[in-house]
């Protein structure tokens, strides 16, 4: 049986490359094949490619610049190779139907709103590497459930992760501490916020700042349990 998937293998008149760098996807979309050998997905390259579902990648590549994926309102999936360090500023903002991610070992940056409007994203997994989270990376994932903060990250500002119900401070991560700015009352609008934080950690100290927090007395999965009730249930 012919098969029914579109596939946008390499061709010439499918992507614009200049020495080793994709700078623009051209083609009709469906799932799409980076050629191997290109080391870099440059600037906006696949910007408002709505008929994009899926992107393979190969290792070859090592950087993926701001805003590359940008506004692909119908990318399903897409893989990260191992050669990745950062994922830049915007590099999925508005990719609405991007339902999982994996984020291979090596990742150390997420930029400023990286999955911003990701409203479909149930997962994503952060690796052990990661060690700053830019301000907005997850705001409007309305679907992300439930987000761990790797033990290598000590701070971030304005995660704004006003979708997530819980969010767990690695058992690892004593170091952990929050900004004014710290989701802790971000999430305001959220009925009930649950935080995961290990025992006598900075990041315990820090959200006993916050008066609608309170204590559980049962510890849950090692960690001991805050959850936030909020006044706009």
């Amino acid at each position: 049986m012919k098969s029914t998937i579109k596939t946008d293998t390499y061709h010439a008149d499918s992507f614009r490359i200049e020495g080793s760098t994709l700078k623009r996807y051209t083609g009709l979309g469906g799932h799409v094949v980076i050629p191997d050998g290109i080391e870099s997905i440059g600037w906006q390259a696949f910007k408002n490619c709505k008929e994009v579902t899926s992107v393979f990648i190969p290792e070859s590549v090592n950087k993926i610049d701001r805003e590359a994926f940008r506004n692909c309102s119908s990318l399903v999936s897409v893989n990260i190779p191992n050669g990745v360090r950062e994922i830049d500023d915007e590099t999925f903002t508005g990719c609405n139907s991007l339902s999982s991610m994996v984020l291979p070992e090596g990742i150390e940056y997420i930029g400023f709103s990286a999955f911003e409007g990701c409203e479909s994203l149930e997962s994503i997994s952060l690796p052990q590497s990661l060690r700053v989270l830019g301000d907005y990376s997850f705001s409007g994932c309305n679907s992300l459930s439930e987000l761990e903060i790797p033990k290598n990250v000590d701070c971030a500002c304005d995660l704004d992760c006003s979708g997530v119900k819980t969010i767990i401070i690695t058992g690892d991560n004593t170091e952990f501490r929050g900004h004014e700015a710290y989701p802790y009352d971000r999430m305001a609008y959220k009925p009930t916020v649950t935080i995961l934080v290990p025992e006598n950690s900075r990041a315990e100290k820090d959200i006993q700042r916050y008066p609608n927090y309170h204590k559980c007395p049962d510890m849950e999965r090692g960690f001991v349990k805050w959850v936030r009730v909020s006044s706009h249930e």
